[in-house]
């Protein structure tokens, strides 16, 4: 269940009655599927964030789709922190054309506000052969907020190509970089 505040936003259908929670009065605990499961979210790149006036909506609350603006930067910072360069030299250096998002999900558990410091958190990409899938966890105070995952492609340029690029396998380089021992 969400806070008291974002409950107001939900249909009265939606809503659920508030329990007693003494940490966090009118909330539930959050308890992730991989918790569930025994499974461990283990982060490879870590940072803080200051939500900002403009990621958020009249209500004071984080707008949605300003949450996979957040991520999509950490992908990049992540892709850095494993040993790349930034993204443009990257760009110019290797024969990539970038890692294009293909498929992006979200659980929404609770909102943020301006203000916020949050933790974002990504794991290492899980690679297939061209695409890679990227767990990004954003929290508040240690509380879960949001958990997106994105699937993505990396393309490199072909000019014979509508739009100059086609997706390749992901390099064994690029792959190393993320092993950890």
């Amino acid at each position: 269940m969400p806070c008291p505040a974002a409950r107001q936003a939900l249909s009265p259908a939606a809503r659920q009655p508030e329990d007693t929670n003494a940490d966090h009065p009118g909330c539930t605990a959050v308890t992730t599927p991989d918790q569930d499961s025994g499974d461990t979210f283990a982060p490879f790149f870590t940072r803080t964030h200051r939500i900002e006036w403009g990621q958020c909506d009249p209500a004071g609350i984080v707008f949605a789709p300003r949450y996979f603006d957040m991520v999509t930067e950490n992908t990049i910072l992540l892709f850095e922190a494993a040993g790349l360069p930034p993204k443009r030299a990257m760009l110019d250096r290797e024969d990539a054309a970038g890692y294009p998002a293909v498929e992006l999900s979200a659980r929404f558990l609770r909102p943020t506000s301006y203000g916020d410091i949050v933790t974002i958190e990504s794991a290492a990409p899980r690679f297939g052969n061209s695409s890679f899938t990227i767990v990004c966890r954003i929290s508040f105070e240690g509380r879960l907020c949001v958990e997106v995952t994105e699937k993505r492609v990396w393309t490199v340029r072909d000019a014979g190509r509508p739009g100059g690029m086609r997706a390749e396998r992901v390099p064994d380089a690029v792959r190393a970089l993320f092993a950890r021992g």
